[in-house]
């Protein structure tokens, strides 16, 4: 048995550690999904506190999204492949996570007290 979780071990140690290949062509480049992805975040966090009914806010949030994405220049189909794409690389999905948090913290912290409230 501890045999057998030892190899396992190994397997997924070697899987993780191969080299990441490049997305294909009609995938968003990482850059250009975390530009996105902090915009999207930030109208779903604006629509949420809108203090309207949770449908509601849905709906504004998902005019938003469509004005974020058409000022981006993104299609919502690619959008939704590209971040598709990403979920199923963890890997590369965390350094895009990281990016939007960290753009998201330092926002925050250039932000004037009186829009922290």
């Amino acid at each position: 048995m501890s045999t057998l979780c030892l190899c396992v071990v190994i397997m997924l140690g070697v899987a993780a550690c191969k080299q990441t290949e490049p997305p294909p062509p009609d995938i968003l480049p990482k850059e250009k999904i975390v530009e996105v992805l902090i915009e999207v975040y930030i109208a779903e966090q604006k629509a949420n506190r809108l203090g309207i009914p949770q449908d509601s806010a849905l709906m504004v949030f998902q005019v938003m999204k469509k004005e974020i994405l058409s000022a981006a220049d993104v299609k919502e189909p690619l959008f939704e492949t590209s971040f598709n794409y990403y979920f199923a690389h963890p890997p590369e999905m965390e350094q895009i996570y990281t990016a939007v948090v960290d753009s998201l913290q330092l926002r925050e912290q250039r932000a004037p007290q009186s829009q922290k409230k």
